[in-house]
């Protein structure tokens, strides 16, 4: 009998949500004396065809290995191997699995499948992938662009993304990332929009958790007329609820249900968003000013500060990153999400991208740290340190049929 060999993946970190689809760099440590025993390696994606590579993409060469500092594995010194993959599909998430023969060990099969790690690539149309279709970063504006005032920019930017149609369903995971007690807080959910009128429906039962399975039929106690349901060590409660979060919501910044003619849903086709739209005049629900034009990754934008004129609960809108090219949004700073409770009270920075052509939100995160719960509320006080809701693997589906088991309950976490 000789030990079964541990295996982890280095890099990227676990979970992460914005590896490079095209020059992916994936290190795996294990503790074995090498990694002789790996047969295969398989890359498999949430849908679409998975990536098998032979035991010859293991490179062990320095050069490979180049700048990870990683010496221990659970204690044990750690050998460290560079997975070498052809370029892998953007958004979506793959889980690495290592394929590993046994040897001396009677009674166990003669391979072991291990699931070492996972992780989701960046959007085919990020701002990095900008670089490529023009070679080198876009020249910073000039002429009448550089002397646009922050008004002006802002309602182009509005006007543009009032022109944007999206196809009928578009379905999507949700993950969420937090803190909380000291131990890393993860879960993610499949999700779908229904564009004509923003409706998102999320599955309650996560794709994955770091929570342990609650008992459902505890004791509850009732104190002084508060009702306190103890849980099971080691369950981790969604801060706000299981999450509907719409990929379009756009804080006011385009209509919310917008019922448009469409017809039958095309397969989605990669668009150069220089061909976005028309400019009207609009509303003023803002004062805005210009703060300057800065970098942008690979991109040039409008930084934009935006007052409200009315309801700073309604409009909550307070700083903006605007393509100066396309005039279309890639970040905003928002006073709060969802409609009430400590998401509400707190600034959250929101990101965006093109998808096959749809301007789509990826993420909206906080440093703050988030109090939720209490007698109050009948469930536990517990704190969030920093809050995260990453969107990715967008698809494309021609209708809703097979989403119609969700069960979403409420939610205090809804943004559609």
């Amino acid at each position: 009998m000789v030990p079964q060999p541990l295996y982890r993946v280095v890099t990227p970190e676990d979970e992460a949500d914005d590896v490079s689809y095209k020059a992916p760099h994936i290190v795996v440590a294990t503790d074995a004396a090498d990694f002789s025993s790996v047969e295969r390696v398989s890359l498999l994606p949430e849908s679409g065809k998975p990536i098998d590579l032979g035991p010859s993409s293991l490179s062990t060469k320095t050069q490979d290995l180049r700048g990870i500092q990683f010496t221990s594995l659970y204690g044990h010194p750690a050998v460290l191997a560079a997975i070498h993959t052809p370029g892998l599909s953007p958004s979506t998430t793959y889980d690495v699995v290592l394929i590993a023969r046994t040897s001396q060990a009677p009674g166990c099969p003669p391979q072991l499948t291990e699931h070492v790690g996972r992780f989701t690539t960046e959007a085919q149309t990020a701002l990095d992938a900008y670089g490529d279709f023009a070679n080198t970063p876009d020249a910073a504006p000039t002429g009448e662009a550089a002397t646009m005032n922050g008004q002006l920019i802002f309602d182009k930017a509005r006007e543009v993304l009032r022109t944007v149609r999206y196809p009928s369903f578009i379905a999507y995971t949700v993950h969420v990332r937090s803190n909380t007690a000291g131990k890393p807080f993860l879960e993610s959910f499949h999700s779908i929009v229904r564009t004509q009128d923003d409706i998102v429906l999320t599955h309650k039962t996560p794709i994955e958790t770091t929570s342990k399975p609650d008992n459902p039929y505890g004791t509850r106690f009732d104190i002084l007329g508060f009702k306190i349901t103890p849980h099971t060590k080691g369950y981790q409660q969604e801060p706000f609820g299981v999450p509907q979060i719409s990929p379009i919501y756009s804080f006011g910044l385009r209509p919310i249900g917008e019922v448009l003619a469409l017809p039958p849903t095309p397969e989605p086709e990669p668009s150069d968003i220089r061909s976005l739209g028309r400019v009207e005049a609009v509303a003023q629900d803002y004062d805005v000013a210009l703060v300057g034009i800065e970098r942008y990754r690979v991109r040039w934008a409008y930084h934009l500060r935006l007052t409200p004129r009315q309801q700073p609960n309604v409009y909550r809108l307070r700083e903006m990153f605007v393509d100066t090219q396309t005039f279309v949004p890639w970040e905003i700073v928002s006073a709060g999400i969802f409609p009430g409770g400590a998401a509400s009270k707190v600034p959250w920075t929101v990101h965006y991208t093109m998808a096959s052509g749809y301007w789509l939100m990826t993420s909206e995160s906080t440093q703050a740290t988030l109090r939720v719960g209490g007698a109050l509320q009948s469930t536990p006080a517990r704190g969030y340190d920093g809050l995260m809701y990453a969107l990715s693997d967008f698809e494309y589906p021609k209708d809703m049929q097979d989403f119609s088991f969700f069960d979403v309950g409420s939610s205090d976490a809804a943004e559609y």
